[in-house]
């Protein structure tokens, strides 16, 4: 109910178009492509293929009837995945320096 009296912030707006360009800069190309598109891409495979899969091997093979259960495994595989993050030693992209930083 208080936002409903607060005051309008912008009494007049502007008709102009809002032009976005979404971009990679030219210094961070090689980086962007060589290193977060692979790990984008692996991400992605795992998401896809593991966290539908490890329900479906749950229930369709092991014959596991407590969706609780397969929540849990799913969630399970979840906390690793986020966990890896924080394994001493392993790389992480805020650790990559850039080519000619060096």
């Amino acid at each position: 109910m208080l936002v409903l009296t607060l005051p309008e912030p912008v009494r007049v707006r502007s008709r102009r178009p809002l032009t976005l360009r979404l971009e990679v800069p030219a210094a961070e190309r090689a980086v962007f492509w060589r290193v977060l598109v692979p790990s984008g891409a692996l991400f992605s495979l795992f998401d896809g293929g593991a966290l539908s899969l490890i329900p479906v091997f749950l229930v369709r093979t092991l014959g596991v009837d407590n969706y609780a259960l397969v929540g849990a495994a799913w969630t399970w595989a979840v906390g690793l995945r986020s966990l890896s993050g924080l394994v001493p030693g392993a790389p992480a992209a805020a650790t990559l320096s850039h080519p000619s930083a060096e």
